[in-house]
């Protein structure tokens, strides 16, 4: 159901500063080295196939360097549209506070950042990339940014960085790898064409611990794909996907939070043809406390949801870690199809459906779990089982539905209620909420002043 989409780019690039042999007249150079603390450079570039990198380095890690590229038109025929294609942006830091901003117009640019690489002493460091905000194309009817099949790669190593990664129109890719701890990464892709399909892809990794992420892929269209991964405690992950008009299919979002304890989860589709993938897998050693938290939010028809929280406290010394993780999953549509598999103990399963043709399925392995399943609409069925002691679950459907509820140890509890097309009532038990993700944003300052400050100049 799900098709992949083919984008050129497979990671780092940029790097295109070299002019080449018989290369056209409006095809501008600009390279930059900074060696030094406190450093400030400024690139502008106008037109097309322009190349700007800027280097700035410090062999004693500590740069407060601070570093500006925009490449932009106006070059257009579409009433002084800005039209700046092909251009490459590229800026290296080392070490610590250091700022980047990227700034491009147009059509199939790159942008890549790096900071910290290779400096043993790198953190609070910000990346701001943004290609093709307030490009527009002048026509009637308006339609929206010319900014397509755009490039940008953010890496940070070292502790408290942030990037930001903005992008407007179709098919573009963002890349954002951070490598430790307390790191924040907002990718925001938005398409504000008519009739088109987007086609983004965000990729997130970051590697530690209290990182976070947040990915919003809207407008127009659909065909977006969105990939977090996060190693460590504590990390949160939110993801978006908002499609609207007659190409809104196919979304993909997957989180992913490895040797993750105390790590929060958070996904949320509107369209058609959907799927959220959720992989939560727990850490093991005493006295790691496991406590996962995800929920996913599917709006619209033949969706697709799947949590998984695996804790295996076997695995660690005696005594073992406890679980408690916490899934929810809302759909709301025709089609729709709903997976939570827990492992451990004393989890938590949520689960909601309104619309026809639903079909549910939890799986929770352990003790002291309990499970609340509600389906509202036509033609539902649930399949769960719980496995071990004291577990309870509930299933409560309104119109001709099927369930099976399997319970295998000792005290355990199950209570299903159905009711008939527009009867029955409403049978309690909710689970009460836990949300609290959204974050990113910061990056900010990134002022640049001078060269040529008053009193300098004549």
């Amino acid at each position: 159901m799900i098709g992949a989409i083919g984008f050129a780019q497979t990671g780092p690039a940029a790097s295109a500063v070299t002019p080449v042999t018989g290369s056209p007249v409006n095809a501008n150079v600009a390279e930059s080295d900074q060696w030094g603390t406190d450093q400030r450079l400024q690139i502008i570039q106008v037109g097309e196939r322009n190349s700007a990198r800027a280097t700035q380095y410090n062999d004693l890690g500590y740069d407060n360097n601070e570093a500006f590229i925009q490449q932009a038109g106006p070059n257009g025929y579409w009433f002084g549209q800005s039209y700046a294609d092909d251009n490459v942006a590229e800026a290296i830091q080392q070490g610590r506070q250091n700022e980047t901003s990227l700034i491009q117009s147009g059509l199939r640019n790159n942008a890549m950042s790096e900071q910290g690489t290779g400096s043993g002493n790198s953190e609070g460091n910000r990346v701001n990339i943004t290609q093709g905000a307030g490009d527009f194309l002048l026509e009637f009817p308006p339609v929206g940014s010319l900014s397509s099949d755009n490039f940008a790669y953010a890496l940070q190593n070292g502790d408290d960085n942030s990037a930001m990664i903005s992008q407007d129109h179709d098919k573009n890719e963002a890349d954002s790898d951070q490598d430790g701890d307390e790191n924040a990464v907002q990718i925001t892709q938005t398409s504000n064409r008519l009739f088109a399909a987007d086609g983004h892809l965000a990729d997130v990794e970051q590697d530690g611990y209290a990182n976070e992420s947040k990915v919003e892929q809207n407008g127009d269209g659909g065909s977006n794909e969105a990939y977090t991964t996060q190693a460590g405690a504590y990390n949160d992950a939110y993801q978006t996907q908002t499609a609207e008009g007659a190409g809104s299919a196919v979304n993909v979002a997957t989180i992913e939070q490895l040797d993750s304890y105390n790590a929060d989860a958070y996904q949320s589709q509107d369209g058609e043809g959907n799927n959220a993938t959720i992989s939560q897998e727990g850490g093991e050693w005493y006295p790691d406390y496991d406590s996962n938290y995800a929920e996913q939010w599917q709006d619209g028809d033949n969706n697709t949801a799947s949590i998984t929280q695996d804790f295996d406290s076997n695995n660690g010394p005696w005594p073992p870690a406890e679980s408690d993780n916490y899934a929810k999953q809302y759909q709301n549509g025709d089609g729709n199809e709903a997976i939570i598999d827990q492992d451990g103990e004393g989890n938590k399963a949520y689960q909601k459906q309104w619309g026809d043709d639903n079909y549910i399925t939890s799986e929770q392995d352990g003790h002291s779990n309990k499970l609340a399943a509600y389906q509202w609409g036509d033609d539902n069925y649930a399949i769960t089982q719980q496995t071990g002691s004291e577990n309870h679950g509930l299933i409560n459907q309104t119109d001709g539905q099927y369930a099976d509820l399997y319970q295998n140890g000792n005290g355990n509890s199950a209570n299903i209620f159905q009711a008939g097309p527009g009867g029955g009532s409403f049978l309690g038990c909710s689970f009460g909420p836990q949300l609290d993700i959204p974050n990113p944003d910061y990056v900010d300052p990134i002022t640049v002043s001078d060269p040529c400050a008053t009193g300098n100049c004549n």
